[in-house]
This record gives C-alpha cells, sequence and structure tokens, in this order.
C-alpha cells in the first residue's frame, strides 16, 4: 500500500543524521521536524528546498552587511 504524504515524514528511514530529512518522493519543500510543534524544516530531497536555503543565506547576509556598514 502506497504510503499517504502525511506519513512520509513520520519514517524514520526518511531522517539522516536524526535530524536532515530526506526524501525524493516527498514533493514537499518544507515539513514539519520530527518532533512535531517545534516548527519546519526543509526536504532536502527536493532541489527546490537548496534554492530557498540559499535566498534565505544571501538575505541574512546584505542584512548583517548593510547593518555592519551603517
Amino acid at each position: 500500500m502506497e504510503k499517504q504524504i502525511n506519513d512520509l515524514d513520520k519514517d524514520p528511514s526518511n531522517w539522516k543524521y536524526g535530524m536532515f530529512y530526506v526524501n525524493k518522493a516527498d514533493k514537499r519543500i518544507m515539513v514539519p521536524k520530527k518532533h512535531y510543534g517545534w516548527g519546519m524544516t526543509f526536504n532536502f530531497g527536493n532541489p527546490k528546498s537548496f534554492l530557498y536555503l540559499a535566498l534565505i543565506v544571501i538575505a541574512i547576509t546584505i542584512f548583517i552587511g548593510f547593518t555592519y556598514f551603517i
């Protein structure tokens, strides 16, 4: 029987080192963290998640750069 998309993040084999979610079959970019109620994490099996993570890092770097030089 095929797993429901909401059950994919509950499978321990999809969690690398206990904290990184990697599942190419799951098309979601963000998934609930392993311990519910603690937020969301990226699905590193989806290539778009790397783009979003890079954009966040760039935005933080630009913000820190502007506040440092002003």
